[in-house]
């Protein structure tokens, strides 16, 4: 029997190009200009500095408006670019280097410096 591994992806995209309804269909679209895959161990093993347990980062949930902390784990999160500070800063935090945090970060800094939003798509 093979499992599965289980990945988040983190796309970026305009706020323009954002669609009412965010479906995983949209991580094949023209519209994303940068999408990374990180490891679900990634995100376990860091879930203090993530998980809406722990922080208190804001990020919608599902739909743009629905305002919650952290990430969504098992569904969307949505991040305005002013909200990816707060995100950036999470992850500066997590102890060790690898390339999950150095991907995250990268991504993190070019939203931020070219004012795009960062979608998540949890398990």
């Amino acid at each position: 029997m093979v499992l599965k591994q289980l990945n988040h992806d983190f796309l970026l995209i305009s706020p323009l190009d954002i669609p009412l309804e965010i479906r995983y269909s949209l991580l094949e679209s023209p519209k994303v200009k940068k999408k990374i895959t990180i490891a679900d161990k990634f995100i376990l093993r860091n879930s203090s500095n993530l998980s809406p347990k722990f922080v208190t980062f804001k990020s919608y949930w599902f739909t743009i408006g629905n305002l919650k902390n952290g990430l969504s784990y098992y569904g969307t999160t949505i991040f305005e670019t002013k909200m990816i500070p707060d995100f950036l800063y999470h992850l500066k935090n997590i102890e060790g280097d690898c390339n999950e945090k150095s991907e995250l970060i990268e991504l993190c800094e070019c939203a931020i410096k070219n004012d795009l939003y960062i979608i998540h798509f949890g398990v």
